[in-house]
């Protein structure tokens, strides 16, 4: 291995002109080591920091679930940044829906506890996920009232105290960002190059932000959902609330689906899909029965086409040709 220092480099040489350095040890500038140690310091502890995973009922779920997507977070940097951006308006949007029900009181923490999937309702079976959609159609129905959302686990106290996020861990993570920021622009401004574990550590920092800045209403790691009943229900209110379903990967009822390791892999459903799927669905249907209509009035103009075609026909097959042009001769001027 070439172990080299760089105290005797200089900083004025061309990047192509600049000999390449392989490991250099500690010095009174920088060695290779703290250089790997920083960067990876700083990636984990943002990564960590800025992870806001769904509720799963089952701890080693929830454990491996936060593994995996601090893994995809790593790996995949912008996902996070798209899935705070889609939180927020996924929460936006329910709060909207939810102000004229509830007096302006419904906040962004609420939507936000309910859209990562916090909220559960229990059946027959065990358990399944009250999405946001079917939380609002019950407002909407007035099945329920805001005013007994206390009852339900939505109280801000509850939601706040249920949170696990760790105030010290987050300024330890804020210090630590700002000094490699400062570190890498003071590197910038002197001329002196970055390498490229801390470029590609640097471009971390501003999706980190984006995604923090999104979710800065959100709970971070429940441990624990609300599980509540359901109030009595007509026959035909049921079946709508039922088919308002978003998905059924995360419910407790003990199917091979749900019990699988495999549903912590899977993306949080969103609302906005559901309501893509189903007006797609409803535009083939649309488009299926205004096709049958076509077709049958066609079918009908034909019908009566062709007996007309028929008479007609008839018609011409009763004329007598030689009567026809006796007929003819007698009415023409002699």
């Amino acid at each position: 291995m070439n172990v080299t220092s760089c105290l005797g480099c200089d900083p004025n040489l061309s990047n192509t002109a600049r000999p390449l350095v392989g490991w250099v040890l500690e010095n009174p500038g920088r060695g290779t080591l703290s250089l790997i140690l920083t960067c990876l310091f700083t990636s984990f502890l943002c990564t960590w920091v800025v992870l806001h995973p769904r509720v799963y009922k089952r701890p080693l779920f929830r454990r491996l679930h936060k593994i995996v997507l601090f893994f995809k977070t790593i790996i995949a940097p912008e996902s996070i940044a798209v899935e705070g951006i889609q939180d927020w308006i996924s929460a936006r949007k329910m709060r909207r829906n939810c102000a004229e029900f509830t007096g302006g009181r419904f906040k962004l923490l609420h939507a936000f506890y309910i859209n990562m999937l916090a909220l559960r309702y229990r059946t027959l079976k065990g358990e399944r996920v009250l999405w946001p959609n079917q939380y609002t159609w019950l407002l909407e129905q007035r099945l329920i009232d805001w005013d007994d959302h206390a009852l339900w686990g939505l109280s801000e106290e509850n939601i706040r105290d249920k949170s696990n996020a760790d105030g010290a861990t987050k300024l330890l993570a804020l210090a630590q960002v700002s000094w490699f920021v400062a570190q890498c622009m003071m590197r910038g401004a002197h001329g002196m190059p970055l390498s490229q574990l801390e470029s590609l550590t640097f471009s971390y920092i501003p999706l980190f932000a984006t995604a923090y800045c999104f979710w800065w209403f959100k709970p971070k790691d429940i441990e624990h959902p609300s599980v509540v009943d359901l109030p009595y229900m007509l026959p035909h209110q049921k079946t709508t609330f039922e088919l308002m379903t978003v998905s059924s990967a995360f419910d407790n009822e003990g199917t091979r689906a749900q019990a699988s390791l495999w549903s912590i892999w899977h993306l949080t459903p969103r609302v906005f899909e559901k309501e893509a799927e189903d007006e797609a669905i409803k535009d083939a249907r649309q488009n299926v029965v205004s096709e049958v209509e076509r077709t049958t009035t066609w079918g009908e103009s034909q019908e009566r086409t062709i007996p007309r075609e028929m008479e007609q026909s008839s018609a011409l097959r009763d004329v007598d040709p030689e009567r026809t042009a006796e007929e003819l001769d007698r009415r023409s001027p002699s």
